[in-house]
């Protein structure tokens, strides 16, 4: 069960606001980093379902949650996109 790792968002936060961007852009820079991850533990949980036993079992049991969290990461980051292009737009026409 190597292939497959824990999430820890709370880690992930913190390590995302103390080290990759500022306090002011967190938001924006952590459901870009839920998207990218889920995506990675989507295609390892894949490659372990193909397999038998245990891990693979888990994994086959676990994927349509994922899966489901990968598609609200990505919908909250397509809202995202459209607050900042709206947003953006508002400044500029000040």
């Amino acid at each position: 069960m190597g292939a497959l790792r824990q999430y820890n968002p709370l880690a992930t936060a913190i390590t995302v606001c103390r080290v990759r961007a500022p306090c002011e852009s967190f938001d924006r820079q952590f459901i870009k980093d839920m998207v990218k991850d889920h995506k990675e533990d989507v295609a390892r949980y894949e490659k372990e379902s193909h397999k038998t036993g245990p891990a693979a079992d888990y994994a086959k049991q676990t994927l349509p949650k994922l899966r489901a969290h990968l598609k609200m990461a990505e919908d909250l980051q397509s809202s995202e996109h459209v607050a900042s292009a709206s947003q953006s737009s508002k400044m500029k026409t000040r």
